[in-house]
């Protein structure tokens, strides 16, 4: 899918990859072919311009290439240990399965480092109960056949929530703010990835008029027009199809 707010990065993006690829090395060109795998991947796309937009609205947008990287990272490695299948679905017990665990649990590793050099304690503690959450609905979806709203939220939304509890985190918010700034995140998250299912359009609807109801609620403190956090969730009201965009405006 093609995300309207992406392009507005393409000044950042190289940055970003460079910083990606010099956190992958010296495993580069081995993961390359989950890398290639992964470009049309929604939330790929979308996790550098989120980022930077919820870390710039809160004054930290100084620090939104390094939580882009680690964003990133958290979601390659667990793109990695997904593509492992049970052997009922014909999964092999070869060195290819051997390598795509352990690049999986190294760049965990490296996301733990990347963490750790932050020197942001109080965000591992949250950040850990999202990469929980995340393999809790991988297996609610491929042993339990979860509904695909259900799937989108415990695999894809919680990045976006901790993207936003993150930035909270860095600007020192109170609680009560950091709460209300994480289920902003979590509501354009959901918006954005149902934005995929076309039968659930009635359901990204409601997820972006939540957004958009608690972003014109935090604004209240800030005042801040034209903003790049204001611009994504109203580019993503325009581009769910009409009948849904004329619901959320």
């Amino acid at each position: 899918m093609q995300l309207p707010f992406v392009s507005d990065l393409n000044k950042q993006l190289p940055e970003m990859d460079k910083v990606f690829k010099a956190t992958i090395e010296p495993w580069w060109e081995e993961t390359y072919p989950y890398y290639q795998q992964m470009q049309e991947e929604t939330i790929w796309k979308a996790l550098p311009p989120v980022t930077t937009a919820a870390f710039e609205y809160l004054g930290c947008g100084h620090q939104s290439v390094t939580f882009a990287n680690i964003f990133r990272i958290a979601y390659f490695a667990n793109f990695i240990h997904a593509t492992v299948k049970d052997e009922e679905e014909g999964q092999q017990h070869n060195r290819e399965l051997q390598f795509s665990i352990l690049i999986g649990d190294f760049l965990f590793g490296r996301l733990l480092k990347l963490l750790v050099e932050a020197d942001h304690k109080r965000i591992m503690l949250p950040f850990a109960v999202m990469i929980c959450t995340i393999n809790e609905g991988r297996v609610m979806k491929h042993k339990m056949n979860a509904v695909t709203e259900q799937a989108v939220e415990k695999i894809y939304a919680p990045f976006y929530e901790m993207i936003f509890l993150s930035a909270g985190f860095l600007a020192n918010k109170d609680r009560e703010f950091r709460d209300l700034y994480r289920q902003l995140g979590f509501n354009l998250g959901m918006a954005i990835e149902l934005c995929n299912y076309p039968a659930l359009a009635d359901q990204a609807y409601k997820y972006i008029a939540a957004a958009l109801g608690q972003f014109k609620q935090i604004n209240q403190r800030y005042h801040l027009s034209n903003s790049r956090l204001e611009n994504m969730i109203s580019e993503i009201s325009h581009f769910l199809p009409e009948t849904g965009a004329a619901a959320v405006i």
